[in-house]
């Protein structure tokens, strides 16, 4: 009887602690919330840019609509945007307009995984393909 009640408490003292670590993981370092982007009806241009140069590309509506599915795929990390860009190199900006505002998405390579990064707001885990699109039209732009 003794052991059975000594197993108990060991059991809720540990549910207990692993409890408080993921409530004190979540207050550290919050997920980043749902991914703020336009309605495909609301967009009026996006553009895409790369890091080294201040031009912009035009991008056409099915290369939107192929770059609007990463966005919505795109899973929340626990990393943390603190600036106007991303630091890691090379990355590539989207930049979409609607009538009431601009949103700006980074896109990058940081070992073997892709992320998004809006600033000051959250990082976000991709695909690989979304960075194949991105050169894809780079390539077929600036030649």
């Amino acid at each position: 009887m003794k052991r059975r009640i000594i197993l108990t408490m060991i059991v809720v003292f540990c549910v207990g602690v692993f409890a408080n670590a993921v409530y004190l993981l979540n207050e550290i370092f919050p997920s980043a919330g749902e991914m703020r982007r336009p309605e495909i009806e609301e967009v009026v241009s996006v553009q895409l840019g790369y890091n080294t140069s201040d031009e912009m590309f035009p991008v056409n509506e099915q290369c939107y609509q192929d770059l609007s599915r990463y966005l919505i795929e795109a899973k929340s990390t626990r990393k943390q945007s603190l600036n106007d860009c991303p630091t890691s190199r090379p990355y590539y900006k989207v930049e979409i307009q609607t009538r009431e505002r601009f949103y700006y998405y980074f896109v990058y390579k940081e070992g073997e995984r892709v992320y998004i990064e809006i600033p000051y707001e959250g990082i976000y885990e991709s695909k690989i393909e979304l960075l194949e699109l991105v050169l894809n039209h780079f390539e077929e732009t600036c030649q």
